[in-house]
């Protein structure tokens, strides 16, 4: 903004002037001095203000102009003073900015454990140190440091880094959004007090829910060695509720399984389960027999549904060999009075079908 200053009569003499603000943080004017001679006198000079940006929030602010005392040889002009009331408009307002950088929103990998970093910084110069508490709104995803950051007056336009690194949990979740930011801002500035904000960032997730069948043949023996085999069932990641699936022998003839169900939670997760296949002594030369145990869908938490786990090829070998045990096959006596003896004709295993032994006289 810019006065004018001219005198009403002219002088006997050249007439000083010194023209200064009574707050340089707020405003400045030029130039610092003027001068009045009879040439001029009746000529208005220009005085020009200036609006001083000092980065603090503190409203619009009064200084004064002071143009004088003068100095002249004319005791008409001579220690005159002015005075101009100016108004500097405040163009600072109190904020906190959070910088993820160009690329948003900023993502974190359970996989690769790394860590991304992003900026804070104050939007003007306050009054009083301000502290803020960085914080994550879920841990399992991502952990934030440092614990707090503080700006001082002095370096309240120095950008402080902020690093947060993602979570490895185990848990097939997706790729889960979660927030960072602080909690209400800590100052004796009332202006820079209770002020928070915040942004998204983005874990990758490395889990994918499966159940791992091993081995895939097991083999046993009809009342032999062995006469039991096991198959193990191992949960690829944590469950977040409660899954079960069934394991069945399509042939209980041949071979049975215990247990019938198997149930992982949070707590067992780990551990594989064991399925014991026991061979069953069926008495029939049939072989080694193939057959399935199969696995059924997994039910229970949402992550596993529809899954149905590899299923088991079994095999029974036989114990049994098919004949015809005749006893006794010598010592037999009988007599013309009609005396009679005995043997015994009896099958070494269980027939699919009826079996016709011919007896004949030799």
């Amino acid at each position: 903004e810019t006065f004018q200053v001219v005198l009403e009569t002219e002088p006997t003499n050249v007439v000083q002037f010194t023209v200064a603000t009574n707050d340089a943080g707020e405003s400045s004017v030029f130039p610092n001095s003027i001068q009045f001679t009879s040439a001029n006198w009746n000529v208005p000079q220009q005085i020009s203000v200036t609006g001083v940006d000092d980065s603090i929030v503190d409203g619009t602010q009064p200084s004064i102009i002071t143009v004088g005392p003068s100095v002249s040889v004319d005791a008409n002009y001579n220690g005159v003073t002015l005075t101009v009331n100016v108004g500097t408009e405040d163009d600072d307002s109190p904020g906190i900015f959070m910088d993820p950088g160009p690329t948003v929103p900023l993502t974190v990998s359970e996989a690769l454990l790394n860590s991304v970093t992003f900026t804070v910084v104050l939007q003007s110069m306050p009054t009083a140190p301000v502290t803020l508490v960085p914080r994550t709104s879920d841990t399992s995803e991502g952990t934030i440091l440092p614990a707090s950051v503080t700006f001082k007056p002095a370096l309240w336009n120095a950008p402080q880094v902020v690093t947060v690194t993602g979570v490895n949990d185990d848990i097939d979740d997706g790729d889960v959004t979660f927030q960072v930011g602080y909690d209400p801002s800590m100052s004796a500035d009332a202006d820079y007090a209770g002020l928070f904000g915040g942004f998204d960032v983005v874990c990758i997730d490395d889990d994918t829910a499966g159940i791992d069948i091993n081995p895939k043949l097991v083999t046993v023996v009809e009342n032999g060695v062995p006469l039991t085999a096991t198959f193990t069932a191992t949960c690829l990641t944590e469950p977040a509720t409660p899954l079960q699936f069934s394991v069945t022998s399509s042939d209980g003839s041949e071979g049975t399984v215990s247990p019938t169900t198997i149930i992982f939670d949070n707590t067992n997760w780990k551990a594989p389960q064991a399925v014991q296949l026991t061979a069953v002594d069926d008495l029939i030369a049939d072989g080694t027999v193939s057959y399935t145990l199969v696995t059924g869908i997994v039910t229970g938490d949402t992550a596993f549904a529809g899954i149905n786990p590899d299923d088991v090829t079994a095999q029974t070998q036989d114990n049994e060999s098919p004949g015809i045990s005749v006893t006794p096959v010598a010592g037999l006596a009988t007599d013309e009075g009609a005396a009679t003896d005995l043997f015994n004709v009896v099958l070494n295993t269980k027939p699919t079908a009826d079996v016709i032994v011919p007896i004949t006289h030799c």
